[in-house]
Protein backbone atom coordinates (compact mmCIF):
# COMPACT_ATOMS: atom_id res chain seq x y z
CA UNK A 1 0.00 0.00 0.00
CA UNK A 2 2.43 2.61 0.55
CA UNK A 3 4.86 2.08 -2.34
CA UNK A 4 2.58 3.19 -4.63
CA UNK A 5 1.16 6.00 -2.43
CA UNK A 6 4.38 7.22 -1.93
CA UNK A 7 4.97 6.92 -6.21
CA UNK A 8 1.48 9.03 -6.35
CA UNK A 9 3.23 11.61 -3.54
CA UNK A 10 5.79 12.18 -5.59
CA UNK A 11 4.32 13.11 -8.52
CA UNK A 12 2.13 15.40 -7.13
CA UNK A 13 4.94 17.05 -5.27
CA UNK A 14 6.83 17.50 -8.63
CA UNK A 15 4.10 19.75 -10.19
CA UNK A 16 1.70 19.30 -12.99
CA UNK A 17 4.40 20.50 -15.51
CA UNK A 18 6.97 17.00 -14.54
CA UNK A 19 3.94 14.99 -15.54
CA UNK A 20 4.42 12.82 -18.79
CA UNK A 21 1.13 13.21 -21.34
CA UNK A 22 2.48 9.52 -22.39
CA UNK A 23 2.67 7.80 -18.98
CA UNK A 24 -0.85 6.31 -18.40
CA UNK A 25 -1.73 7.79 -14.89
CA UNK A 26 -2.17 5.69 -11.90
CA UNK A 27 -5.62 3.84 -11.42
CA UNK A 28 -8.54 5.47 -8.98
CA UNK A 29 -7.56 2.87 -6.22
CA UNK A 30 -8.82 3.37 -3.03
CA UNK A 31 -6.47 4.05 -0.68
CA UNK A 32 -8.05 2.42 1.87
CA UNK A 33 -8.72 -0.97 0.86
CA UNK A 34 -5.61 -2.67 1.72
CA UNK A 35 -6.42 -1.70 5.27
CA UNK A 36 -10.24 -2.70 5.15
CA UNK A 37 -9.66 -6.19 3.18
CA UNK A 38 -7.62 -7.08 6.38
CA UNK A 39 -9.82 -5.31 8.87
CA UNK A 40 -13.19 -5.32 7.49
CA UNK A 41 -14.76 -3.69 10.57
CA UNK A 42 -12.47 -1.33 10.84
CA UNK A 43 -14.13 1.01 8.60
CA UNK A 44 -14.24 4.50 9.67
CA UNK A 45 -17.63 4.84 8.25
CA UNK A 46 -19.20 2.80 10.60
CA UNK A 47 -17.94 5.47 13.46
CA UNK A 48 -21.06 7.28 14.62
CA UNK A 49 -21.20 11.07 13.64
CA UNK A 50 -19.71 13.01 16.06
CA UNK A 51 -20.72 16.27 18.19
CA UNK A 52 -19.17 19.65 16.40
CA UNK A 53 -15.58 20.15 17.65
CA UNK A 54 -16.07 23.06 19.89
CA UNK A 55 -11.71 24.21 20.41
CA UNK A 56 -12.73 27.20 22.26
CA UNK A 57 -9.67 29.62 20.84
CA UNK A 58 -7.42 26.00 20.67
CA UNK A 59 -4.38 26.70 18.59
CA UNK A 60 -2.24 23.58 17.59
CA UNK A 61 0.27 25.90 15.99
CA UNK A 62 0.96 27.61 19.48
CA UNK A 63 4.03 27.77 20.93
CA UNK A 64 5.00 24.96 23.49
CA UNK A 65 5.40 26.59 26.98
CA UNK A 66 8.58 27.30 27.79
CA UNK A 67 10.65 26.85 31.49
CA UNK A 68 10.50 23.97 33.44
CA UNK A 69 8.77 21.16 31.66
CA UNK A 70 7.24 19.40 34.74
CA UNK A 71 6.12 23.30 35.87
CA UNK A 72 4.34 23.56 32.37
CA UNK A 73 2.73 20.25 32.35
CA UNK A 74 1.35 20.43 35.92
CA UNK A 75 0.46 24.05 36.36
CA UNK A 76 0.93 25.46 32.86
CA UNK A 77 0.01 28.99 33.56
CA UNK A 78 2.52 29.27 36.05
CA UNK A 79 4.73 29.05 33.19
CA UNK A 80 3.04 31.27 31.22
CA UNK A 81 3.34 33.94 33.88
CA UNK A 82 7.00 33.12 33.75
CA UNK A 83 8.17 33.02 30.09
CA UNK A 84 5.24 34.41 28.18
CA UNK A 85 5.02 38.08 27.50
CA UNK A 86 1.71 38.53 29.02
CA UNK A 87 2.95 41.55 31.47
CA UNK A 88 4.25 41.79 34.99
CA UNK A 89 3.42 39.32 37.26
CA UNK A 90 6.09 40.53 40.33
CA UNK A 91 5.83 40.47 43.45
CA UNK A 92 7.37 41.13 47.17
CA UNK A 93 9.84 37.74 46.46
CA UNK A 94 12.84 39.06 47.76
CA UNK A 95 11.21 39.52 51.11
CA UNK A 96 9.47 36.19 50.93
CA UNK A 97 12.47 34.72 50.01
CA UNK A 98 14.44 35.12 52.94
CA UNK A 99 11.74 34.32 55.29
CA UNK A 100 11.79 31.04 53.66
CA UNK A 101 15.37 30.33 54.13
CA UNK A 102 15.16 31.69 57.88
CA UNK A 103 12.31 28.99 58.42
CA UNK A 104 15.65 26.31 58.05
CA UNK A 105 13.10 23.94 56.88
CA UNK A 106 9.68 23.80 59.00
CA UNK A 107 6.57 23.40 56.41
CA UNK A 108 4.16 25.85 57.86
CA UNK A 109 6.54 28.88 58.39
CA UNK A 110 7.92 28.37 54.59
CA UNK A 111 4.60 27.67 53.47
CA UNK A 112 3.99 31.06 55.16
CA UNK A 113 6.28 32.63 53.71
CA UNK A 114 6.23 31.70 49.62
CA UNK A 115 2.20 31.61 49.66
CA UNK A 116 0.59 33.92 51.52
CA UNK A 117 0.70 36.67 49.67
CA UNK A 118 -0.35 35.03 46.53
CA UNK A 119 -3.56 32.83 48.54
CA UNK A 120 -6.56 34.76 48.04
CA UNK A 121 -4.71 37.95 45.81
CA UNK A 122 -6.57 39.14 42.79
CA UNK A 123 -4.46 38.73 39.04
CA UNK A 124 -1.41 41.00 39.47
CA UNK A 125 -2.35 44.59 37.65
CA UNK A 126 0.84 44.20 36.02
CA UNK A 127 -0.36 41.30 34.14
CA UNK A 128 -2.19 42.19 30.66
CA UNK A 129 -5.42 40.59 30.89
CA UNK A 130 -6.07 39.80 26.92
CA UNK A 131 -2.43 38.75 26.19
CA UNK A 132 -2.89 36.59 29.51
CA UNK A 133 -6.01 34.68 28.38
CA UNK A 134 -5.10 34.44 24.53
CA UNK A 135 -2.30 32.49 25.35
CA UNK A 136 -4.60 30.37 27.96
CA UNK A 137 -6.52 29.75 24.84
CA UNK A 138 -4.36 28.58 22.68
CA UNK A 139 -3.00 26.28 24.35
CA UNK A 140 -6.28 24.81 25.31
CA UNK A 141 -5.90 23.88 28.99
CA UNK A 142 -8.87 26.03 30.13
CA UNK A 143 -11.50 25.09 27.81
CA UNK A 144 -14.29 24.94 30.68
CA UNK A 145 -13.51 28.56 30.89
CA UNK A 146 -12.41 29.45 27.45
CA UNK A 147 -15.99 30.72 26.51
CA UNK A 148 -16.23 33.56 28.40
CA UNK A 149 -14.45 36.76 28.67
CA UNK A 150 -10.98 37.42 28.93
CA UNK A 151 -11.42 38.65 32.40
CA UNK A 152 -13.01 35.99 33.56
CA UNK A 153 -10.83 33.51 31.88
CA UNK A 154 -7.36 35.58 33.01
CA UNK A 155 -8.95 35.66 37.00
CA UNK A 156 -10.01 32.20 37.01
CA UNK A 157 -6.54 30.74 35.53
CA UNK A 158 -4.73 32.96 37.81
CA UNK A 159 -6.73 31.74 40.67
CA UNK A 160 -6.56 28.19 39.83
CA UNK A 161 -2.85 28.20 39.49
CA UNK A 162 -2.02 29.35 42.54
CA UNK A 163 -4.61 27.01 44.33
CA UNK A 164 -2.56 23.88 42.64
CA UNK A 165 0.17 25.33 43.57
CA UNK A 166 -0.76 25.74 47.11
CA UNK A 167 -2.50 21.63 46.73
CA UNK A 168 1.28 20.41 45.55
CA UNK A 169 3.31 22.56 48.32
CA UNK A 170 0.80 20.88 50.91
CA UNK A 171 1.36 17.19 49.28
CA UNK A 172 4.72 17.51 49.12
CA UNK A 173 6.34 19.74 51.86
CA UNK A 174 6.27 16.46 53.86
CA UNK A 175 9.55 15.71 52.29
CA UNK A 176 11.40 16.19 55.24
CA UNK A 177 14.66 17.07 55.28
CA UNK A 178 14.29 17.70 51.55
CA UNK A 179 12.29 21.32 52.21
CA UNK A 180 15.31 23.19 53.37
CA UNK A 181 17.61 22.08 50.54
CA UNK A 182 14.71 22.85 48.04
CA UNK A 183 14.36 26.43 49.09
CA UNK A 184 17.90 27.32 49.11
CA UNK A 185 18.55 26.32 45.78
CA UNK A 186 15.67 27.91 44.98
CA UNK A 187 16.85 30.94 46.64
CA UNK A 188 20.17 30.73 44.21
CA UNK A 189 17.98 31.10 41.28
CA UNK A 190 17.41 34.49 41.65
CA UNK A 191 13.44 34.20 40.60
CA UNK A 192 11.43 37.97 39.99
CA UNK A 193 7.76 36.50 40.76
CA UNK A 194 6.00 34.97 43.66
CA UNK A 195 4.62 32.56 41.21
CA UNK A 196 8.10 31.48 40.18
CA UNK A 197 9.04 31.21 43.58
CA UNK A 198 5.90 29.14 44.49
CA UNK A 199 6.48 26.83 41.57
CA UNK A 200 9.86 26.62 41.69
CA UNK A 201 9.40 25.17 45.58
CA UNK A 202 6.55 22.73 44.22
CA UNK A 203 8.96 21.46 41.81
CA UNK A 204 11.99 21.01 43.63
CA UNK A 205 10.08 19.17 46.30
CA UNK A 206 8.16 17.04 43.60
CA UNK A 207 11.82 16.16 42.20
CA UNK A 208 12.81 15.40 45.67
CA UNK A 209 9.94 12.94 46.04
CA UNK A 210 11.11 11.30 43.18
CA UNK A 211 7.44 12.52 41.66
CA UNK A 212 8.86 14.05 38.37
CA UNK A 213 6.93 11.76 36.25
CA UNK A 214 4.69 14.29 34.63
CA UNK A 215 7.72 16.16 33.36
CA UNK A 216 9.85 13.23 32.40
CA UNK A 217 10.43 12.80 28.51
CA UNK A 218 9.22 16.58 27.80
CA UNK A 219 9.72 18.12 25.28
CA UNK A 220 8.02 14.83 23.51
CA UNK A 221 7.57 16.35 20.53
CA UNK A 222 11.19 17.65 20.00
CA UNK A 223 12.60 14.23 21.43
CA UNK A 224 10.85 11.09 21.78
CA UNK A 225 7.82 11.96 19.66
CA UNK A 226 9.97 14.06 16.93
CA UNK A 227 9.99 11.09 14.75
CA UNK A 228 6.56 9.59 14.57
CA UNK A 229 4.88 13.30 14.18
CA UNK A 230 6.76 14.17 11.58
CA UNK A 231 5.28 10.63 9.91
CA UNK A 232 1.73 11.43 10.29
CA UNK A 233 1.58 12.44 6.72
CA UNK A 234 -1.73 13.21 4.70
CA UNK A 235 -4.30 11.78 7.18
CA UNK A 236 -6.65 11.13 4.09
CA UNK A 237 -4.67 8.19 3.31
CA UNK A 238 -5.27 6.41 6.73
CA UNK A 239 -8.87 5.59 7.76
CA UNK A 240 -8.01 6.37 10.83
CA UNK A 241 -5.89 9.01 13.09
CA UNK A 242 -3.91 6.38 15.26
CA UNK A 243 -3.96 3.16 16.17
CA UNK A 244 -4.43 3.76 20.17
CA UNK A 245 -2.92 0.82 22.61
CA UNK A 246 -3.18 0.93 25.87
CA UNK A 247 -0.09 -0.83 28.84
CA UNK A 248 -0.68 -3.28 31.11
CA UNK A 249 1.13 -3.42 34.20
CA UNK A 250 1.93 -6.53 36.23
CA UNK A 251 -0.77 -7.95 38.26
CA UNK A 252 1.81 -9.02 40.98
CA UNK A 253 3.36 -5.74 41.04
CA UNK A 254 6.75 -7.37 40.13
CA UNK A 255 9.43 -4.77 40.27
CA UNK A 256 11.66 -6.59 37.59
CA UNK A 257 8.98 -7.25 35.10
CA UNK A 258 9.87 -4.66 32.42
CA UNK A 259 6.77 -5.43 29.91
CA UNK A 260 3.91 -7.67 30.79
CA UNK A 261 2.41 -10.58 28.19
CA UNK A 262 -0.81 -8.42 28.46
CA UNK A 263 1.62 -5.25 26.74
CA UNK A 264 2.93 -7.42 24.89
CA UNK A 265 -0.78 -8.63 22.90
CA UNK A 266 -1.85 -5.70 22.77
CA UNK A 267 0.69 -4.13 21.28
CA UNK A 268 0.58 -7.05 18.91
CA UNK A 269 -3.27 -6.35 18.06
CA UNK A 270 -1.28 -2.60 17.11
CA UNK A 271 1.39 -3.86 14.73
CA UNK A 272 -0.99 -6.41 13.21
CA UNK A 273 -3.13 -3.04 11.93
CA UNK A 274 -0.55 -0.74 11.05
CA UNK A 275 1.10 -3.58 8.59
CA UNK A 276 -2.21 -3.37 7.00
CA UNK A 277 -2.03 0.39 7.01
CA UNK A 278 -5.07 1.30 9.44
CA UNK A 279 -3.12 3.98 10.88
CA UNK A 280 -0.10 5.80 9.84
CA UNK A 281 0.96 5.72 13.83
CA UNK A 282 0.70 3.06 16.58
CA UNK A 283 0.19 5.36 19.85
CA UNK A 284 1.47 3.43 22.71
CA UNK A 285 0.29 4.61 25.87
CA UNK A 286 1.42 3.88 29.93
CA UNK A 287 3.67 5.34 32.28
CA UNK A 288 5.36 4.74 35.37
CA UNK A 289 2.21 3.05 37.12
CA UNK A 290 2.91 -0.86 38.41
CA UNK A 291 4.36 -1.33 40.77
CA UNK A 292 4.79 2.14 42.40
CA UNK A 293 7.45 3.95 40.91
CA UNK A 294 8.93 1.67 38.51
CA UNK A 295 11.52 2.32 36.47
CA UNK A 296 9.62 1.38 33.10
CA UNK A 297 6.94 3.42 31.35
CA UNK A 298 4.57 1.23 29.37
CA UNK A 299 4.90 2.92 26.28
CA UNK A 300 8.56 3.42 26.72
CA UNK A 301 8.72 -0.27 26.82
CA UNK A 302 5.98 -1.43 24.19
CA UNK A 303 7.82 1.29 21.59
CA UNK A 304 10.81 -1.02 21.87
CA UNK A 305 9.11 -4.09 21.45
CA UNK A 306 7.49 -3.24 18.86
CA UNK A 307 10.45 -1.85 17.03
CA UNK A 308 12.63 -5.03 18.24
CA UNK A 309 9.94 -7.81 17.41
CA UNK A 310 7.58 -6.35 15.09
CA UNK A 311 10.51 -4.24 13.14
CA UNK A 312 8.41 -1.17 13.19
CA UNK A 313 10.15 1.72 11.83
CA UNK A 314 10.63 4.67 14.69
CA UNK A 315 8.59 6.63 12.91
CA UNK A 316 5.48 4.73 13.00
CA UNK A 317 4.92 4.90 17.15
CA UNK A 318 3.96 7.68 19.57
CA UNK A 319 4.21 7.55 23.19
CA UNK A 320 2.54 8.71 26.27
CA UNK A 321 4.62 7.73 28.40
CA UNK A 322 2.60 9.63 31.37
CA UNK A 323 -0.93 7.81 31.55
CA UNK A 324 -1.63 5.92 35.29
CA UNK A 325 -5.67 5.11 33.95
CA UNK A 326 -7.97 3.99 31.17
CA UNK A 327 -9.39 7.30 31.52
CA UNK A 328 -6.43 9.08 30.81
CA UNK A 329 -4.72 6.63 27.77
CA UNK A 330 -7.41 8.08 26.09
CA UNK A 331 -7.53 11.74 27.03
CA UNK A 332 -3.87 11.67 26.39
CA UNK A 333 -3.80 10.36 23.12
CA UNK A 334 -6.19 13.06 22.37
CA UNK A 335 -3.74 15.38 23.31
CA UNK A 336 -1.16 14.49 21.40
CA UNK A 337 -2.78 14.12 18.20
CA UNK A 338 -4.81 17.45 18.46
CA UNK A 339 -1.66 19.18 19.29
CA UNK A 340 -0.21 17.79 16.68
CA UNK A 341 -2.42 19.07 14.14
CA UNK A 342 -4.70 16.19 13.16
CA UNK A 343 -8.15 17.00 12.92
CA UNK A 344 -10.61 16.35 15.56
CA UNK A 345 -12.82 15.01 13.11
CA UNK A 346 -10.72 12.02 11.88
CA UNK A 347 -11.58 9.31 14.62
CA UNK A 348 -8.40 7.19 16.80
CA UNK A 349 -9.05 3.56 17.10
CA UNK A 350 -8.39 2.08 20.17
CA UNK A 351 -7.28 -1.35 20.13
CA UNK A 352 -6.55 -3.95 23.38
CA UNK A 353 -7.73 -7.26 24.36
CA UNK A 354 -11.29 -8.08 24.49
CA UNK A 355 -11.60 -7.19 28.56
CA UNK A 356 -10.03 -3.71 28.55
CA UNK A 357 -11.83 -2.91 24.78
CA UNK A 358 -15.19 -3.47 26.91
CA UNK A 359 -14.41 -1.71 29.58
CA UNK A 360 -13.24 1.48 27.60
CA UNK A 361 -16.72 0.77 25.74
CA UNK A 362 -19.20 0.37 28.60
CA UNK A 363 -17.21 2.04 32.13
CA UNK A 364 -15.16 4.47 31.23
CA UNK A 365 -17.15 7.37 30.18
CA UNK A 366 -19.17 6.84 33.48
CA UNK A 367 -15.49 6.95 35.86
CA UNK A 368 -13.96 9.44 33.65
CA UNK A 369 -17.08 11.69 34.80
CA UNK A 370 -16.41 10.64 38.22
CA UNK A 371 -12.70 11.51 38.03
CA UNK A 372 -12.02 13.94 35.27
CA UNK A 373 -15.34 16.16 35.00
CA UNK A 374 -15.82 15.09 31.60
CA UNK A 375 -15.53 12.35 28.71
CA UNK A 376 -12.77 12.23 27.02
CA UNK A 377 -13.84 12.00 23.62
CA UNK A 378 -17.23 13.44 21.44
CA UNK A 379 -18.43 9.91 20.47
CA UNK A 380 -17.39 5.88 20.77
CA UNK A 381 -18.28 3.59 18.44
CA UNK A 382 -17.48 0.17 18.99
CA UNK A 383 -15.87 -1.55 15.81
CA UNK A 384 -15.08 -5.12 16.90
CA UNK A 385 -14.71 -7.34 19.75
CA UNK A 386 -10.99 -5.24 20.08
CA UNK A 387 -11.61 -2.02 18.37
CA UNK A 388 -13.48 1.35 19.25
CA UNK A 389 -13.72 4.12 16.98
CA UNK A 390 -13.54 7.44 19.30
CA UNK A 391 -13.36 11.36 18.40
CA UNK A 392 -11.11 13.53 20.30
CA UNK A 393 -12.57 16.47 22.15
CA UNK A 394 -11.29 19.62 23.37
CA UNK A 395 -12.14 19.05 27.03
CA UNK A 396 -9.06 16.44 26.80
CA UNK A 397 -6.63 19.25 26.94
CA UNK A 398 -7.48 20.55 30.30
CA UNK A 399 -4.83 19.97 32.97
CA UNK A 400 -5.76 18.52 36.36
CA UNK A 401 -3.02 19.19 39.17
CA UNK A 402 -4.97 17.12 41.28
CA UNK A 403 -3.35 13.88 39.77
CA UNK A 404 0.05 15.50 39.49
CA UNK A 405 1.97 12.41 37.95
CA UNK A 406 -0.60 12.59 34.99
CA UNK A 407 -2.19 16.28 34.58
Amino acid sequence: MRAWMLTGLAACAAGPEAVDSDVTPLPDVDPWADALAAFPDLDPARCAPPPAFDGRGFDPAAPALAGDPLIAKVVPVAAILAHDDVGDASGPVAAAQSEALACDGDVACVRAAVFEDLEGAPLPAGVDVAALAARVRAIGTHPEDAGGTDAALASAAWAGAVADLVQLFDRYAASGPALAGVVEAVDAAGLAAATDLAAAVVAGLMRADGRDDAGRYEPMAEGVNAPALAALGDPDAFPFAAIVVPGQGPADNDPDTVITSQSMFRADLGAARWKAGVAPVVLVSGGHVHPDRTPYSEAIEMKRYLIETHDLPEGAVLVDPHARHTTTNVRNASRILLRAGVSPDKPMLTTTDLGQSAYIALLVAQRSEEELGYVPWRGLTVLGPQDNCVFPTARSLSVDARDPLDP
